[in-house]
């Protein structure tokens, strides 16, 4: 049976916490290399600092997949505050290391990875998929009743292969 799918990565969220003293503010760069050019997912100065909600999860724009496995993550993170070190440094994935060098599958798993400072820490929530696909969903409301009324769609989706 032929594997349809191809390997990707996708990051869900990315906690900030403090060590030493309580972080509501972060401004800095977290920035994904997965291909030639590096993809920034979040970058805020020190004048524009992103305020955390009371979860303390960074905004990333959503969930960031990019096609491939072979990646490295590098944070650099400030609490534009109190001028303190929240989290720098980096972490990588290669597909040769998930398949070799662990008996254990790191496929299709929730992984956190947590990148550490001298005053707090990130920790990047992500999976790596060993057969993903992609697909693109759009609704269609076909009422008028919803012209210029803000509304939002929620439910479950359900997605079946079928070899052939």
């Amino acid at each position: 049976m032929k594997n349809a799918g191809f390997q990707a990565a996708e990051i869900f969220s990315v906690y900030v916490g403090g060590i030493d003293c309580e972080v509501s503010a972060i401004c800095g760069k977290i920035t994904v290399f997965y291909s030639r050019d590096p993809t920034l997912i979040d970058d805020k100065g020190p004048d524009d600092p992103e305020v955390l909600n009371d979860d303390k999860f960074a905004c990333i724009g959503g969930n960031v997949a990019f096609r491939n496995v072979d990646f490295t993550i590098v944070i650099d993170l400030k609490d534009p505050i109190r001028a303190r070190k929240i989290s720098k440094g980096e972490f990588s994935w290669c597909a040769f290391r998930l398949r070799v060098a662990h008996s254990m599958s790191w496929y299709d798993k929730r992984i956190c990875s947590v990148i550490r400072g001298k005053h707090g820490y990130a920790a990047v929530h992500y999976t790596i998929f060993k057969s993903a696909v992609k697909a693109t969903l759009e609704d269609v409301f076909f009422s008028n009743n919803f012209a210029g009324v803000p509304h939002s769609l929620h439910g479950t989706l359900v997605c079946s292969l079928q070899w052939t």
